[in-house]
């Protein structure tokens, strides 16, 4: 090979962007693992059973669905990391001030996310979520948040 056509190889090669991971459908969502440092008690962290997650084009956008039933709708959802990673929060507040609200971080592992929850400045739990029928809506009754 010459150098010349090494060096166009290499140009095209590298000119294709990152293909980003298409995160948007219906995730539901199971806890994995919980932290040896968070307290058992999960009913004090509203973590995510489903997740809706939609792409307008310019941005990610969606609502979740907690362990009570709750919907609620995302304050942020970003795809950060070359599209490789997607960030999320939801709405809301902690029952205490001086808590922590918590991110969920996930990748695609296998046609699944593998996430992990931090709370209060640390690791709560990891999950796992399974993409739904398209079809599928956020379920339970229409209940909303306050």
């Amino acid at each position: 090979m010459t150098k010349n056509s090494l060096f166009i190889f290499v140009l095209l090669f590298t000119s294709f962007p990152c293909i980003a991971e298409d995160f948007s459908g219906v995730w539901r969502i199971h806890v994995d693992k919980m932290s040896a440092a968070f307290p058992p008690d999960l009913s004090e962290v509203k973590f995510p059973v489903l997740l809706k997650l939609e792409n307008d084009g310019s941005k990610l956008h969606g609502e979740f669905q907690d362990q009570y039933g709750v919907r609620k709708a995302l304050a942020f959802a970003e795809v950060v990391n070359d599209g490789a990673d997607l960030i999320f929060c939801g709405v809301g507040s902690t029952m205490e001030k001086v808590g922590w609200m918590p991110i969920h971080h996930a990748k695609f592992e296998m046609g699944r996310l593998k996430g992990v929850t931090y709370c209060s400045r640390r690791k709560c739990f990891d999950w796992t979520a399974v993409k739904e029928d398209p079809q599928n809506t956020i379920g339970g009754e229409q209940k909303t948040a306050q």
